[in-house]
C-alpha cells in the first residue's frame, strides 16, 4: 500500500511541476505581449491563451498544495485543542472536503465531455479549444480527491494511535 501512496504522491508532484512550467510560460507570454504592444506590433491571442493556461496551472497545483498542507487549515482552531480532539476535527474537515470535491468532479467531467464533443472554442481574437482546460479542472479535482483520501487514512491512523496510547 505504501508503494501505491508513494507513486500517487510522486505523480501529484510531477503534475505540480507541469503547473510550475506553465507559470513560466504565462510569464513569458505576458512579457512577450507587453514588448510587442510597445513596439506597435501586438500578437493576437496571447491574452486568450494565458487565460486558459492560468486556469490549467491553478487546478493542476491544487492537489500538490493539499499534499504539502499549503491550504488554509483548521490549525488556527485545533492548536488549542488537546491532540486527540484536534485529530478528530482534522479528520472531520478532511472528510467534508472530500465530499464536496467528489461532488464537484461530476459536473466538471460533464463539462469536459461536452466541451470535447462540441469542439468548444474560447471567444477572442484567436479562438482556442477549451477542452484541455476542462480536462485539467477535472484531473486536478480527481487528484485532489485521491490526496484527500490518503490524508484521511494517515489522520485516521494517527487518531487510532492516540486513542490506543491514551487508553
Amino acid at each position: 500500500m505504501s508503494k501505491l501512496v508513494y507513486f500517487i504522491e510522486a505523480a501529484i508532484r510531477n503534475v505540480a511541476t507541469v503547473a510550475m512550467v506553465l507559470i513560466v510560460v504565462v510569464m513569458l507570454g505576458i512579457t512577450f505581449d507587453i514588448i510587442t504592444r510597445f513596439s506597435g506590433n501586438p500578437v493576437s491571442g496571447v491574452i486568450e491563451l494565458n487565460r486558459l493556461l492560468v486556469v490549467i496551472l491553478i487546478f493542476l497545483s491544487v492537489p500538490y498544495a493539499q499534499q504539502i498542507r499549503g491550504h488554509i487549515d483548521t490549525d488556527i482552531v485545533t492548536r488549542y485543542y488537546p491532540r486527540q480532539k484536534g485529530k478528530v476535527v482534522e479528520l472531520t474537515m478532511l472528510i467534508m472536503s472530500l465530499t464536496v470535491f467528489m461532488l464537484l468532479c461530476i459536473p466538471t467531467y460533464g463539462n469536459f465531455v461536452k466541451s470535447y464533443t462540441i469542439k468548444e472554442y474560447s471567444w477572442g481574437s484567436v479562438p482556442f479549444v477549451t477542452w484541455p482546460t476542462h480536462l485539467a479542472i477535472f484531473l486536478g479535482l480527481c487528484l485532489l480527491n485521491v490526496q484527500l483520501v490518503i490524508q484521511i487514512g494517515r489522520t485516521a491512523i494517527e487518531l487510532i494511535d492516540l486513542l490506543k496510547k491514551n487508553g
